[in-house]
């Protein structure tokens, strides 16, 4: 090949930021593997039963590991699930809609949920209200205060945070610990 990326996205509609994802992908793969990103060409498919259009860069980990077991003519455990943007030096960058993607996996019967370091917990801002009341006036503050809330529990399965690729990659392998 000559460094292509091809992309068949079948019926859906296709964001820039899903491309720019599978370039790097790909550039992470290459350089895990040690292979000339410019002396291969790449195809990648993407289909969905449901979806209509394929947007944001949250599968960038899960086309870097993809990309990587192709190349390595390795097989993945496909029951594990991981969400996360790529990076070019291969770390796992953060993402949105965890709680969301957690239980699609879990009802999807993934056996372990892969996720970006930081993206367990969700920082939230409450308010407080406090009145104190006079005989002809109420008098009442509002103090907002942050709260670290955990976006996966309540699930039946595992999830673990992973920092980069190589790391995600230990998870993946189909025979090895």
């Amino acid at each position: 090949g000559d460094g292509k990326e091809l992309i068949n996205i079948d019926k859906l509609v296709f964001w820039e930021d899903t491309q720019q994802s599978i370039k790097i992908a790909k550039k992470v793969a290459c350089e895990y593997t040690g292979i000339e990103e410019d002396s291969i060409d790449v195809t990648y498919s993407i289909t969905s039963e449901g979806a209509t259009v394929v947007g944001g860069p949250s599968a960038g980990a899960a086309l870097a590991v993809a990309t990587i077991a192709v190349l390595e003519g390795r097989e993945i455990d496909s029951s594990i699930i991981i969400t996360g943007t790529i990076l070019e030096d291969g770390s796992i960058g953060r993402v949105g809609g965890i709680p969301e993607k957690a239980l699609a996996a879990q009802e999807n019967h993934a056996s372990l949920f892969l996720i970006p370091i930081g993206d367990a917990t969700s920082t939230t801002i409450e308010p407080d209200r406090k009145c104190i009341e006079h005989p002809h006036i109420t008098y009442c503050e509002t103090v907002y205060r942050t709260v670290d809330v955990s976006v996966v529990d309540g699930l039946e399965m595992p999830v673990k945070e992973v920092s980069n690729v190589q790391e995600a990659l230990e998870y993946f392998w189909i025979g090895e610990a």
